[in-house]
């Protein structure tokens, strides 16, 4: 998996102002699945 930050993200949206508003809300869900895949890996509750 390769991880894009949100500064890279910003940058290419401030060039192209459609895509903030999806790349913001994908973000949110690439963080949501990010976190349920690390709390069962390092035995989080």
């Amino acid at each position: 998996m390769r991880i894009v930050s949100r500064k890279i993200l910003k940058a290419f949206w401030e060039q192209h102002a459609k895509a903030q508003k999806p790349l913001e809300a994908w973000l949110e869900v690439a963080k949501k699945m990010l976190a349920k895949m690390l709390i069962p890996a390092y035995g989080l509750t």
